[in-house]
């Protein structure tokens, strides 16, 4: 969908709150999936405030949202996933990975974190 076939070149509260209705989830399930509060959202949606890069970093994460769209009102609403892209879901044990890989990194341990890194980037055959 292109941002101005739908109205919402202007501002990016209205952006975000026109994508967020295409989907459709209401504001309160949007927020708890990107780990905002409510009133948070509402403030962006109503174009009170800009969203931080973290909340912009959530978006992207946890949804097909462009974030440039968003940002600019250019290009598609949607992100165009990858053919390389798979779905999460397929792999459940990355959840666990991922919960280990946290508690590592939050050690702050500098060389247990570059050991990990380094085995990793060695391990990985898309490098």
């Amino acid at each position: 969908m292109r941002a101005k076939e739908n109205g919402t070149d202007g501002l990016l509260g209205d952006r975000l709150k026109s994508w967020r209705k295409s989907i459709p989830l209401k504001g309160f399930q949007l927020a708890q999936k990107i780990g905002i509060t409510g009133p948070a959202l509402s403030e962006l949606e109503r174009n009170r405030t800009l969203p931080s890069a973290g909340t912009l970093a959530k978006l992207a994460r946890n949804s097909n949202l462009n974030i440039l769209w968003l940002l600019t009102g250019e290009g598609d609403m949607y992100r165009e996933e990858s053919p390389d892209d798979e779905d999460d879901s397929d792999y459940p044990e990355l959840k666990d990975l991922y919960g280990s890989l946290k508690r590592i990194i939050k050690m702050r341990n500098d060389k247990k974190t570059e050991h990990l890194k380094g085995y990793l980037l060695g391990a990985d055959p898309g490098k």
